[in-house]
């Protein structure tokens, strides 16, 4: 029930009423494209932190964040009753936060699919990712999910968002490690490093140790960075 509401809710009212499907296309040409004018899409940020074609879904999104934490509240300050144990307070608090909870992760954890799709490069929409792009593209992500950082698709998407914003020199050290590690000029074939036990293990470590903890989604970033 609740993974239904969450894919009407999403591809009705926010893929289709807010645009947030047209969205999508812009971002996955804001990040290929090194023509784009970036600067003017910058320029047109609103008060919540994200472009002009997001608004309409940002503010839909934030809205039923903050009518399933409402819910939430109202719950828990019905549940204040002097004359209950601390255990039925707790019993009754978990069931309320239930059903609320479980559709605001829903909802956000299908938002956070798409996003990454195009930052992956899933459907094939984005071969390349250019920094000033990419910099547009993580102050959106930000501005739309970056409150539910305790939903782990969440972090996950914001760390993509970090790697394909890293300055140029802290790329290119990256970016040359994994590749002398892999002894490849420039290229870090995924499949080459999957099959090959050790030399994963090497570059997951090399990758931990800069706080990255989805190394492939990082290897799929770096291969595709270009500035």
């Amino acid at each position: 029930m609740m993974e239904e509401f969450a894919t009407t809710f999403v591809e009705t009212t926010l893929m289709e009423h807010a645009k947030f499907a047209n969205y999508l296309m812009l971002s996955s040409h804001l990040l290929a494209n090194p023509e784009w004018d970036v600067d003017g899409v910058m320029g047109e940020g609103d008060l919540m932190g994200v472009t002009v074609e997001l608004r309409d879904t940002n503010i839909n999104l934030h809205y039923f964040q903050q009518t399933c934490d409402s819910i939430i509240r109202g719950r828990k300050l019905t549940n204040d009753a002097p004359d209950r144990s601390i255990l039925e307070i707790d019993e009754q608090e978990n069931l309320a936060s239930f059903a609320p909870l479980g559709m605001r992760t829903r909802v956000v954890n299908q938002v956070v699919d798409k996003l990454l799709e195009v930052a992956l490069d899933i459907n094939g929409v984005t071969p390349d990712i250019w920094l000033k792009g990419a910099n547009v593209f993580a102050r959106d992500v930000y501005g739309l999910v970056g409150s539910d950082c305790d939903i782990p698709a969440v972090n996950r998407l914001l760390e993509v968002t970090r790697v394909m914003t890293m300055d140029y020199e802290r790329f290119s050290l990256l970016s040359n490690a994994l590749c002398d590690l892999m002894g490849s000029d420039g290229f870090i074939d995924i499949e080459e490093l999957t099959a090959d036990t050790t030399l994963r293990e090497e570059a997951t470590s090399m990758l931990k140790a800069k706080n990255i903890s989805y190394p492939l989604d990082a290897i799929s970033i770096l291969n595709r960075r270009r500035s």
